[in-house]
């Protein structure tokens, strides 16, 4: 084993075969992190027995956009959710069925649970439920 090139072969070897786990071990976290394979942090409020608000919504909803505006001039504090995985997360863990949930919606979870939810509202519907649940509002 005294043999020099032999000896440096193994060092290119092993200098390889560190590099593709180190690269393979990237990829995974890469793909982890872009996929959200981890629990997210709405999830881990829902374990944390929190109390909530989360506002579903996408990218292409008028009345979404409508609806942050509303939250943000009233300083209510919420969760906003527009990413499918994330969306298909929470149905899950608090078992919404497809059909009881549309785009814009707001849910109120409270004890792993949920509590309240009012489904694409009119902006008298919306004013209603907030007043029902966070008090007098300004622009009613």
């Amino acid at each position: 084993m005294n043999d020099p090139e032999l000896i440096s072969l193994i060092k290119k070897i092993g200098c390889i075969l560190l590099l593709l786990v180190i690269g393979i071990t990237l990829m995974i976290i890469i793909y982890r992190n872009k996929y959200q394979l981890g629990e997210s942090n709405t999830i881990k409020k829902i374990n944390n027995n929190d109390t909530f608000l989360i506002l579903i919504t996408d990218n292409k909803c008028s009345n979404c956009v409508q609806i942050k505006n509303i939250l943000d001039e009233n300083n209510i504090d919420y969760i906003k959710i527009s990413n499918n995985n994330e969306i298909k997360k929470v149905k899950e863990k608090l078992i919404i069925e497809e059909k009881d949930l549309e785009i814009p919606s707001l849910l109120i979870i409270s004890e792993k649970e949920l509590k309240v939810s009012l489904v694409n509202p009119s902006n008298e519907e919306l004013y209603s439920f907030l007043n029902n649940y966070f008090g007098s509002l300004e622009g009613e």
